[in-house]
């Protein structure tokens, strides 16, 4: 066993490995002497068991009335704009409950510009905004330099709908903690979506039309928030 110490100044820390500002560094005491000397990260790596990164959601699946809303939203957006498309994801801890929010944006075909600021608006009062949904417009869904660039300050899920011009669809998924990125399964954290095993590719699980006129009409405003840019 060794003890591996965040070295802070203190000399009464014990022996092991200490990580300091300037380095990894080793505290030997035998009885005869103590001293601090040099070591590496590869001696350390020596004696610990490798870790693969991972993650395991707490947090129920996105409900399938926000999927469809979603699709159906980043649908109208290729056609009126030629463009990609965001919503963010916001969630209640005390409801354990999802909304979605279409924030003011200006969008072009390879990117887009979107307030991230929810602390004003008064319908998202108790809810968390804890990841984004965004359309690649009529490509594949992957994320790209740019989606690196948007996400790395912004830890939390992140999904991306490519293909927004046909029914069936790409979907890449994943999770950005601490400027790195996990991907997780899609059936992981998404609901009114079915897959075609041979092709990968993703559709909607059909509704009936009294539910498709209900969730058209709440996210029929969402369109407003959106202009064009060259």
């Amino acid at each position: 066993m060794f003890n591996v110490s965040l070295y802070t100044g203190d000399e009464d820390l014990p022996q092991g490995y200490l990580i300091a500002e300037n380095g990894v560094y080793r505290k030997v005491d035998t009885g005869f002497y103590t001293a601090i000397v040099p070591s590496s990260l590869e001696a350390i790596k020596k004696i610990a068991d490798p870790i693969v990164p991972k993650v395991e959601l707490n947090l129920p699946k996105i409900p399938q009335k926000l999927t469809w809303q979603t699709k159906k939203f980043f649908a109208e957006v290729v056609e009126k704009f030629r463009a990609e498309s965001i919503v963010t994801l916001c969630y209640s801890r005390e409801k354990r409950e999802y909304k979605l929010r279409c924030p003011p944006q200006n969008v072009s075909y390879g990117g887009i510009n979107y307030d991230r600021n929810i602390r004003n608006d008064p319908s998202f009062l108790g809810y968390d905004q804890i990841g984004t949904i965004h359309s690649h417009c009529d490509f594949a869904a992957f994320h790209s330099g740019t989606d690196d660039s948007d996400e790395i300050t912004f830890d939390g899920i992140h999904l991306t709908f490519g293909h927004n011009d046909q029914d069936d669809f790409t979907i890449s998924s994943s999770l950005m903690v601490s400027k790195e990125r996990l991907n997780i399964p899609t059936s992981s954290i998404l609901e009114g979506v079915e897959q075609d095993l041979e092709n990968g590719l993703f559709r909607l699980i059909d509704v009936n039309e009294q539910e498709a006129e209900q969730w058209s009409q709440e996210s029929a405003h969402w369109i407003e928030n959106v202009t064009g840019r060259c």
